[in-house]
């Protein structure tokens, strides 16, 4: 006859909850290490114009940035730590962005995907092979 664990824990419903988040987590660090070296090795660079700044916290501003390309407009954001230093800057500045030409909605500052340690560590990682 088998004998029950009576120390073994049961799942609850915040187990599950926190799994998910979890997973979600995870596909949302993936995605944007992926976007990053896509616009690492496949990327073009313009000039964007900082259009809106909205305080997020006392440290961190975001900046709403648009960009043209083939006559059409897109948008996209930087904030103040990851991205680049917006506090000194006023509205109508510029920022070098980096844009997939495949899907210029796929677009970041150009100092924020330099900076990606995913993409810091691919590069390191590549040029340090010799074939």
């Amino acid at each position: 006859m088998k004998k029950k664990n009576k120390y073994r824990k049961k799942q609850t419903l915040a187990h599950y909850i926190a799994y998910l988040l979890g997973i979600c987590f995870l596909v949302r660090v993936l995605s944007t290490a992926y976007y990053d070296l896509q616009l690492n090795y496949n990327g073009s660079c313009t000039v964007a114009e900082i259009y809106k700044y909205k305080g997020i916290r006392r440290s961190r501003v975001k900046g709403y940035y648009e960009f043209s390309v083939n006559g059409k407009w897109y948008r996209g954001y930087a904030t103040s730590l990851s991205d680049e230093k917006l506090e000194n800057r006023i509205r109508y500045d510029t920022i070098t962005i980096m844009y997939l030409p495949s899907n210029p909605e796929i677009n970041r500052s150009k100092k924020a995907v330099k900076n990606d340690l995913f993409v810091m560590l691919i590069n390191k990682l590549t040029n340090g092979l010799s074939w």
